[in-house]
C-alpha cells in the first residue's frame, strides 16, 4: 500500500478555498484512476504550537508503483493543474508526503 498525504495550512480565504476545494478539486480527484481510498480530514488540534493545519487529504493506492504510474495519467495532471487555483487562497503551498 502507498499513500499520498497532503496537508494544508489554514487558508487566507477559508470560504473561497472551501468552495473550490470541495466544489471542484475533490471532483477532479474522484476521477483519478486506481485510487483505493480517498479521505479528507478537518484538523481540529495539533500538539505543535504554531502549526496551523486546516485539512489533511489522503489518497491511497495499492502500491508505490501504481501511485507513480497514476501521476502520469491525464486525470492526475488535470487535478495538479487545478491545484494552482487553490494556491490563491493559501499563504504557503501544502505539504505533500508519500508513504509506502
Amino acid at each position: 500500500m502507498a499513500k499520498m498525504i497532503i496537508m494544508y495550512q489554514h487558508p487566507t480565504d477559508k470560504e473561497r478555498f472551501n468552495d473550490h476545494y470541495f466544489g471542484t478539486h475533490t471532483a477532479l480527484a474522484s476521477k483519478v484512476p486506481h485510487v483505493k481510498h480517498f479521505s479528507i480530514h478537518q484538523v481540529s488540534k495539533t500538539n505543535k504550537e504554531g502549526l496551523d493545519l486546516y485539512l489533511i487529504s489522503e489518497i491511497e493506492f495499492e502500491s508505490a508503483e501504481e501511485c507513480e504510474a497514476v501521476m502520469n495519467s491525464a486525470e492526475w495532471k488535470e487535478m495538479e493543474r487545478d491545484a494552482s487555483n487553490l494556491a490563491h487562497f493559501l499563504a504557503d503551498p501544502p505539504l505533500v508526503i508519500m508513504t509506502q
